[in-house]
């Protein structure tokens, strides 16, 4: 009885260490938590003047041992790797650890928030952005300055067919990766689009599309409504997504007529949208 109490100890501590980091400073021994981003690599963005002039982000950032803070323009293109969590007094702060080894922490919004701060770039996420540089993309998002930045004078349109030339580490927004794929412009002015990660099928859009998203099978009167970011009944999903992107939530049903969905697009109850498709065919909107 006595062995088996000890193996479950035993047990507990190689859970507990295993899920933790210990380093001592200053005399004392701080343990932080292992996330999901434990052990990557990391740049500190080039950031906009918006940015550079918001209080969080010059007081959000301090030495992690002092507590001191420490503006951004002091931290901006280092590169260094995420230790994990680390709570004290009801707050929760992301740890950090830059070249040099100093260590500084970033306080979260609230004790349940789990996402990076937006001026940060993962390298594994910077590498697999330079995988697209040489091939063709379709753009989809090109209103919005957070999404699309474009010097250039010429114009571009929604499902144009561009190609990636260069990668850029840059965050002017408070969310979203610090990403952007340089496209070219054919001219001397730079273009860039936000990095999209995984293709998305729900709450979030997509940037761009690695593939056409114009299907040649598809009629002309269904790709005339597309390209106007309009739906009609009889679409197939693929098609209302194309035109009017991803919805927020979407809810299955089955039943001895078929298999039906609702796409809900809107997050609150005054704007949502309700669509429903019987068979991947767009029956009720």
């Amino acid at each position: 009885m006595i062995d088996f109490k000890r193996a479950i100890i035993t047990s507990l501590a190689i859970f507990i260490s295993a899920s933790c980091l210990s380093f001592h400073s200053l005399n004392r021994e701080f343990k932080v938590n292992k996330n999901q981003w434990t052990d990557k690599d990391f740049l500190f963005a080039e950031i906009s003047k918006k940015l550079t002039k918001q209080k969080k982000i010059n007081e959000n950032w301090s030495s992690f041992d002092s507590g001191r803070r420490v503006p951004y323009f002091k931290l901006k293109n280092s590169r260094g790797k995420i230790l994990g969590d680390y709570f004290i007094e009801n707050e929760k702060f992301l740890v950090i650890n830059l070249e040099n080894n100093k260590k500084y922490k970033w306080k979260y919004g609230h004790i349940k928030e789990n996402l990076l701060p937006s001026h940060i770039a993962v390298l594994e996420d910077v590498e697999n952005a330079k995988e697209l540089i040489g091939k063709d993309i379709w753009l989809n998002d090109i209103f919005s300055d957070s999404i699309f930045m474009s010097q250039s004078s010429s114009s571009f349109k929604k499902f144009q067919k561009v190609n990636v030339v260069d990668v850029k580490i840059y965050q002017n927004s408070k969310v979203d990766r610090p990403i952007w794929l340089e496209i070219d412009s054919k001219n001397d002015f730079s273009s860039y689009i936000r990095y999209n990660g995984k293709f998305k099928f729900q709450s979030r859009q997509n940037n761009y599309f690695i593939k056409n998203p114009i299907k040649k099978s598809w009629d002309k009167t269904s790709i005339e409504k597309i390209m106007e970011g309009k739906i009609e009944f009889g679409m197939n999903t693929e098609q209302v997504r194309t035109s009017i992107g991803n919805p927020d939530i979407i809810n299955n049903t089955s039943s001895r007529h078929g298999v039906s969905q609702q796409w809900i697009y809107g997050k609150n109850l005054s704007n949502r949208r309700y669509l429903v498709f019987e068979n991947g065919r767009l029956s009720s909107m």
